[in-house]
């Protein structure tokens, strides 16, 4: 199976080729990068790229369109603890207290849509088609957007009987 991202950012296009190819092991199909193939500063015309795949025996080609991409803007709850900090009597009670508050503030949690189609390399027909959104935490970059579509559609493609996963 060719995996084709289809990006202007050969940065991008690059990590996630790769991610596709280094969990690909995962499953029993093998997984080659598009840029392995087709050099992105050449022009290949259709028939040039059918043909190749042919004399590569590529059956498959997960083609991979990014779209829009962005961060959703959250307010984290803040959380107040309520601590003695002077005991007098007997029975002891608490005679004076200090509170502190953590957390709060706000945090941006970054997403982005994705739309996939598994194409036949004989026929040039779909035969899987996909959309993603996928989504992260506060601590999330776009390595962790990529790594999660990657890993969710691999599944999905397994879940519907496409692939197959190594024991």
């Amino acid at each position: 199976m060719l995996v084709w991202v289809v990006s202007e950012d050969l940065n991008v296009r690059l990590a996630m080729e790769e991610e596709f190819e280094g969990k690909g092991v995962d499953y029993d199909i093998e997984i080659i990068p598009a840029l392995d193939v087709f050099f992105p500063g050449e022009s290949y015309s259709e028939d040039e790229v059918w043909e190749t795949l042919r004399r590569r025996e590529i059956a498959t080609v997960l083609y991979l369109v990014p779209g829009t991409s962005g961060a959703q803007a959250v307010q984290l709850p803040s959380s107040t603890t309520t601590q003695c900090t002077l005991w007098t009597g007997s029975p002891r009670r608490c005679a004076q207290t200090r509170e502190t508050t953590s957390g709060g503030g706000s945090a941006s949690l970054p997403w982005a849509e994705y739309s996939i189609d598994l194409i036949d390399a004989t026929d040039g027909m779909p035969i899987w088609t996909a959309t993603a959104t996928s989504g992260g935490n506060a601590f999330s970059d776009s390595d962790n957007l990529r790594k999660s579509l990657v890993g969710k559609t691999l599944e999905q493609l397994r879940e519907d009987g496409i692939l197959i996963k190594r024991p």
